[in-house]
């Protein structure tokens, strides 16, 4: 099996240092010198903002201890409710986080404990990111930017409680600035956060109805997050009174459950608790299930006392059928995609993770399907087992370096090939690419040989990408791939 991982450097427990700085010297040193940390590499003014932001002329930078009297990294644990946002427009991150708040191995992952405002404070902090298949260690100082004596970015719930912010500007720091972090999807996140594999899901498909099965099957260290990208709703009000719902915008999904319900057709009811980072502000679901629905009496006692929250937090229940309806996709996210295997669990996902780079030498732009091929890199893998007909037993999937909208001004267009290696080129269609920062696709493929070929079609830009393959096997099948880097 080949790995990107070598020599232990990259994982959780060896983190690469992003941008070679070293938390623990930097930290000593700075309270040998009884100094505050300034991160040079992401300074406290504009090239960290993004040149094109509004109002950049207006933005301060503030340490917490300037503008609490006892700030702290987290207050009374954390919780999908430390998660506020304000007018940025990062959603998307935000609703991952809150995600990943539910599932307290995921976040002790990213937010190491050896730090905070008290013992050996020096105004450092540092988050555990994971990109083109490597942890990296993100250092930054704890000034926020400020816009009119307000937070630009995220709000510290309590006014005091800071691990919110912090985690938000190493992740803008991750991708290049604050300006990067305006408009994305909660997968993009959930990769960086997690490593896993997010995959998103249209509600308008037809098999969207199976989607639940999905959601029921996922593993325990699965998160997830949904969105409204409705074109009749954005040329509405922004937040509908209809429902209480907003377009253009990402939420958290943080519980299911599938309770008896008296008025049920089937007997039970299959809800979703679903969270808007916009928190106490505005923006909860105002029909059936919502939090004074009168549903809730249709239950039993002990699941109306477990499940009905009233409180304008910004998190609230929907029942599944309404969350097919209003809502446009949902993203599940694992380290392997078990949760295809909603009908039957008995094989196992294995996952293999190879790095690569466009270069001069390596790429060709003349974008026809046999040059892409001859000329690029490409990965063979062999498929032993035959799957039902519909069911996935591949997942490939292409992530380009996450820093290219920030270098670039827009993600690359890329794409992949895919062909069996014992068939003929003859007819083989033009490739299609697209703008995004990762391509994900499952396949049911019957057993053979094929060729994997990741592409650009954007000229004279090279990059580095990780490309990814799930192969589905029993337990002592063994994954195989092989590379081929292409010819000059």
């Amino acid at each position: 099996m080949m790995s990107l991982i070598t020599n232990n450097v990259g994982t959780l427990e060896n983190p690469r240092k992003f941008l070679n700085q070293d938390f623990k010297k930097l930290r000593q040193y700075h309270l040998r010198r009884g100094e505050r940390f300034n991160d040079e590499l992401f300074p406290a003014n504009k090239k960290s903002i993004g040149c094109s932001m509004k109002n950049i002329n207006s933005i301060e930078w503030k340490r917490p201890t300037e503008t609490c009297n006892n700030p702290q990294l987290i207050v009374d644990g954390t919780s999908q409710f430390d998660i506020i946002q304000t007018d940025l427009g990062d959603c998307w991150l935000l609703s991952a986080i809150a995600a990943v708040t539910v599932k307290p191995g995921v976040l002790k992952n990213i937010m190491p404990l050896d730090q905070g405002f008290s013992k050996d404070y020096a105004g450092i902090f540092h988050f555990r990111l994971w990109h083109l298949g490597q942890w990296h260690d993100v250092v930054i100082d704890d000034k926020l930017p400020f816009l009119k004596g307000k937070y630009m970015s995220t709000q510290p719930p309590g006014g005091n409680e800071f691990w919110p912010c912090l985690l938000e500007k190493a992740y803008a720091k991750l991708l290049g600035t604050y300006e990067v972090l305006i408009g994305g999807f909660p997968a993009y996140a959930f990769m960086n956060l997690t490593g896993g594999l997010p995959m998103t899901f249209d509600l308008q498909h037809p098999k969207a109805p199976t989607y639940w099965n999905m959601i029921s099957s996922a593993s325990e260290d699965a998160v997830m997050a949904c969105g409204i990208y409705k074109k009749e709703m954005f040329a509405s009000e922004r937040f509908t009174k209809r429902t209480g719902l907003g377009a253009g915008h990402a939420y958290s999904i943080t519980n299911h459950t599938e309770v008896p319900y008296k008025g049920g057709k089937s007997g039970t009811v299959r809800l979703l608790q679903v969270r808007n980072p916009w928190g106490v502000k505005k923006g909860e679901w105002s029909n059936a299930w919502s939090d004074r629905s009168s549903l809730w009496n249709e239950l039993e006692e002990e699941d109306r006392e477990r499940l009905q929250k009233i409180g304008d937090d910004g998190q609230f229940w929907i029942c599944w059928e309404d969350f097919m309806r209003e809502f446009s996709i949902i993203t599940i996210c694992s380290q392997v995609p078990d949760f295809l295997d909603w009908r039957d669990q008995d094989k196992k996902w294995q996952r293999i993770m190879v790095p690569g780079e466009w270069t001069t030498y390596n790429i060709s732009w003349d974008f026809s399907a046999e040059d892409i091929i001859v000329k690029n890199p490409q990965y063979d893998i062999t498929v032993t087992e035959l799957e039902e007909e519909g069911e996935a037993n591949v997942v490939i999937s292409l992530m380009q370096s996450s820093r290219n909208r920030q270098k670039f001004g827009h993600w690359l267009p890329i794409g992949f090939v895919l062909y069996e290696l014992t068939n003929s080129l003859d007819g083989l269609q033009k490739p299609l690419s697209q703008k995004t920062l990762d391509i994900t696709t499952p396949y049911n493929l019957p057993p053979g040989r094929y060729g994997i070929v990741p592409f650009t079609t954007q000229e004279v830009h090279e990059s580095s990408f990780l490309l990814q393959v799930f192969l589905k096997s029993f337990p002592e099948d063994c994954a195989q791939m092989d590379a081929n880097n292409g010819a000059d």
